[in-house]
């Protein structure tokens, strides 16, 4: 336990009144003393409490804190139980001999602290939890437990018994369950960043003594499963504090599965229903699909398509629409998302998956999001051009690509209607030479290209914006014609090197 966490628990009130560069000082024990010179009985690593009865005058502070900071306690909690205040000697001496200094209030009894950190260090207690959480793990896999009962019953269990606050997370940062107030949003963009990018786990966070874990199938991508956060720092974990955290996570493994589980039943609705809408089904048929998926036939759509490699798509889409009305199925390696409500909703659901770039640096996310429909007669469209979205998406170079229906109405709409092979061989055929002769020679034409598609052939605004002379510029230009046999001042040949470099994509 680190100093740290002693001072976030709201039940306790401390104050911190010097020492917070030693804040991730860990906690071996507790000790409450009113002796002038206690250092025979310190072991080094305390966090020593005291009513400052050994206070005679303002001299004895010096030598208090002396055998303190000599004997290598953790810090110093002081409070009379009458007025709180902590003397300035006190205070100086310990900002002197760089010990942490907190204030007991008044109204919290040194036997409250002292309870709190034997609980937190309590190795009885942690095997007893342990036990616990295994046979509760038990039941969850036998699906002996309602749905969610179990997996927030047993983190408040966590926070009673052992004070340790715990959040569960998906991938995209969505709570599954917690036992304290909300995540930081810092703190828990931080967390994904480690989990998602695939460092070793357990994870310390050290700044805020908390710890990443993998809640889930270690054989699975981490895509696939869910991430558990405590506020505990597992480099100072005892062995019997790794049991817990392995029970717990196995727990929360076992409830994720039981989820999913309980999930397949509207899948198979959710894929009847697309299949309907692809097959251009009656809307009366399409009507009563809706109502078996439970969602509103009369009412606004918006459909969203999402490809990825590895099969993981519909999990993650059923990851980023969990709190909205919304059917998710699989159909021809494509998983789409019938959303009940506004483009605006369902837009901003979606963008949390870019949350998941750490993880797709190999393996790019699709994600296509159509216009609103008004009930099941404007599925078919709504389908199809989110389908279109999500190909435009997949020309993008980006980790994590989405195109709504306001980018539908470009020209990157044609290219993606166009095969890939044409789309690669139109590129290549264009833009190969000069990315080629940049590699070698270490030049700059095909950035010199864009920017001067971009000024629409200004000479003077385009050599301004790439620091070079007019003449150096020409130069450049005169080469790309050369190299690509179009010439620049001519709208088609600008045209065709346009598309080209969207094709390419971003630099």
């Amino acid at each position: 336990m680190r100093l740290r966490t002693l001072l976030d628990l709201p039940e306790l009130q401390l104050e911190l009144l010097s020492g917070e560069p030693e804040l991730n000082r860990p906690i071996q024990s507790v000790m409450t003393t009113d002796l002038p010179d206690p250092s025979r009985y310190l072991h080094g690593g305390e966090l020593v409490l005291t009513g400052m009865v050994w206070r005679r005058n303002p001299e004895d502070s010096a030598s208090f804190v002396k055998a303190l900071a000599d004997a290598g306690v953790c810090a110093l909690a002081a409070g009379d139980g009458i007025s709180g205040e902590i003397p300035i000697d006190l205070r100086a001496a310990c900002r002197e001999r760089g010990l942490p200094l907190l204030r007991v209030p008044a109204d919290i009894a040194f036997t409250t602290v002292t309870e709190e950190v034997v609980r937190r260090l309590s190795p009885v207690r942690a095997d007893d939890i342990t036990d616990f959480l295994g046979r509760h793990r038990y039941l969850v896999s036998a699906s002996m437990t309602s749905e969610g009962e179990g997996l927030g019953a047993v983190l408040d269990l966590v926070r009673q018994q052992l004070s340790m606050r715990c959040w569960v997370l998906s991938p995209t940062g969505q709570e599954i369950a917690a036992n304290g107030s909300a995540l930081p949003e810092e703190v828990k963009a931080k967390a994904l960043r480690h989990y998602l990018s695939g460092k070793r786990l357990p994870y310390p966070l050290p700044a805020q003594a908390m710890t990443v874990l993998s809640a889930g199938d270690p054989t699975q991508p981490r895509l696939a499963n869910w991430l558990m956060i405590c506020d505990s720092d597992v480099t100072q974990w005892e062995p019997q504090h790794h049991l817990l955290a392995h029970e717990l996570t196995a727990l929360v493994e076992a409830e994720r599965r039981r989820l999913d589980g309980t999930r397949e039943a509207k899948r198979v609705a959710a894929r009847d229903l697309v299949k309907m809408v692809t097959a251009d089904a009656d809307p009366t048929e399409l009507a009563y699909q809706l109502k078996l998926t439970g969602l509103p036939a009369d009412e606004t759509l918006v459909v969203a398509a999402v490809q990825l490699d590895g099969g993981l798509a519909r999990s993650i889409l059923e990851d980023l629409l969990c709190r909205l009305p919304a059917a998710v199925a699989v159909l021809d390696q494509t998983a789409f998302a019938i959303v009940a409500g506004e483009p605006e909703v369902l837009r901003q659901a979606i963008n949390q998956a870019a949350n998941l770039a750490p993880a797709l640096a190999h393996s790019p996310l699709r994600i296509g999001v159509s216009g609103p429909a008004t009930g099941a007669s404007g599925l078919r469209g709504a389908v199809d051009e989110a389908r279109h979205a999500c190909a435009m998406a997949g020309m993008s170079r980006e980790p994590v690509a989405i195109i709504g229906e306001d980018e539908l109405t470009s020209h990157m709409m044609l290219l993606a209607a166009v095969p890939d092979g044409v789309r690669r061989a139109f590129r290549d055929r264009l833009l190969g030479p000069l990315l080629e002769y940049d590699r070698v020679h270490r030049a700059d034409l095909v950035p010199t290209l864009r920017a001067f598609l971009a000024y629409s052939g200004s000479w003077t605004k385009c050599a301004e914006v790439l620091h070079v002379h007019v003449n150096t510029l020409r130069y450049r230009i005169q080469r790309i014609e050369q190299m690509t046999g179009r010439d620049l001042g001519k709208l088609d040949a600008r045209v065709d090197l346009f598309l080209a470099l969207a094709l390419a994509g971003n630099p």
